[in-house]
């Protein structure tokens, strides 16, 4: 799954647009669409945007940090219509992306925290939330988050060095957890590791590896 990044007036549009353009043809690849956060306005209404979005038939929606000194931290509820707009996600089942590797405190960039999180996953109980990139040390709050929140979902991008994947296996299941590669951040190689050699079933390593989201941008069968 990948997804692209622009910066100007029409960044939003652009990004994925350029996203669909990858994606298209035999690469295998899937667009993740890039939820809008800036130069949209302040206050300003996006449910006009996402439902574009979703006609597109885009199978996943991704938070992103704008970039620059200039720009402001990403939140989960920007816009004026904010509840609208996670309402809609939730009707539609699409999966819903949400950078992690901040917490647990926020940032100039990120204006959210694991509770914020929790709590958009209790308010909308039918959308699947996958928080990307949480710290290996936050094992702990993570698995309280997970027993309080039935639908958010890990990448295991940072988190399986210590053996975390097969603890949260195990207290869990498979299902609540995605591979993640990192790319192009990081290298694929500890990730694609972890899994291999993980000391758990045939079958959990497939679920982790690509089932789990196969499974989440069919937009049914969430449970």
């Amino acid at each position: 799954m990948v997804y692209t990044h622009a910066l100007g007036p029409n960044a939003w549009q652009e990004q994925n647009a350029r996203t669909n353009q990858i994606a298209t043809g035999p690469s295998g690849l899937v667009p993740c669409s890039v939820m809008p956060q800036y130069g949209a306005t302040l206050g300003a209404s996006v449910l006009p945007l996402i439902e574009a979005v979703l006609a597109t038939g885009a199978r996943a929606l991704r938070l992103d940090a704008e970039i620059g000194p200039a720009s402001g931290p990403l939140t989960l509820e920007r816009f004026a219509d904010s509840p609208a707009v996670w309402r809609r996600l939730e009707a539609s089942r699409i999966p819903v992306l949400i950078p992690g590797g901040h917490l647990p405190e926020t940032s100039r960039r990120f204006a959210y925290d694991l509770d914020d999180i929790v709590a958009l996953c209790s308010r909308h109980p039918a959308l699947p939330v996958v928080l990307l990139s949480p710290p290996y040390a936050l094992e702990k709050q993570l698995a309280h988050a997970l027993a309080a929140a039935p639908n958010l979902h890990l990448a295991m991008t940072r988190l399986a060095v210590f053996g975390q994947l097969e603890a949260f296996v195990h207290a869990f299941g498979a299902r609540r957890f995605l591979f993640g590669s990192g790319l192009p951040f990081n290298d694929p190689a500890i990730p694609c590791g972890v899994v291999r050699y993980a000391a758990l079933s045939a079958d959990d390593k497939k679920l982790i590896g690509s089932g789990n989201l196969d499974r989440l941008l069919s937009r049914h069968d969430h449970d």
